[in-house]
């Protein structure tokens, strides 16, 4: 009998913590919202595909006659054990990491009018015929570093920083 009522709440135990958990991710026709931060996009322009540690990733639905998948990118780092970092110093180790495989283009602090400020790199690197072109955001809050990057080939990157640059700037930190 011991047995049954065991199982039995541990049956309870496990059933109750999914119909009662909250979601990371709260995602609308229009918008994503976490605790850590929220974003709107269109979500007909994206095959959605979540990621874990409240980051994810916007697949374009594209023609892609290059092969290579054109993405909004967000991840999220937990930063908070590391007491004295800040947007700049978390930038430059980002800077640091890339200038090893890529070529800077841009690398710069942006005060965001009214927003959090950002720290702005655009890199690139062949990658077979064509080069990789990425715009890369860096934010910083309360112990944690957010990486918000347009990821395309150079040819269409023009393109797609237009019809990307409205969900760039939506990203807020809450």
């Amino acid at each position: 009998m011991k047995l049954h009522k065991s199982i039995f709440l541990l049956l309870f135990l496990f059933i109750s913590r999914f119909c009662f958990a909250q979601k990371a991710i709260e995602i609308d026709e229009n918008k994503t919202t976490t605790p850590l931060y929220e974003v709107s996009f269109n979500k007909s322009s994206f095959d959605f595909y979540n990621q874990s540690n409240y980051g994810f990733i916007l697949f374009y639905k594209l023609e892609n006659d290059d092969d290579f998948l054109d993405c909004l990118r967000l991840s999220v780092e937990n930063l908070e054990k590391y007491k004295t970092m800040d947007l700049m110093y978390y930038a430059s180790l980002v800077e640091y990491v890339i200038r090893e495989d890529f070529k800077i283009i841009e690398s710069r602090k942006v005060e965001n009018q009214g927003k959090t400020s950002y720290f702005l790199l655009v890199y690139e690197k062949p990658l077979g015929k064509k080069n990789l072109k990425i715009h890369h955001r860096i934010y910083f809050n309360n112990g944690f570093g957010f990486n918000f990057s347009l990821r395309t080939v150079t040819n269409k990157f023009d393109k797609l920083y237009s019809d990307s640059e409205e969900i760039l700037n939506s990203f807020q930190l809450r």
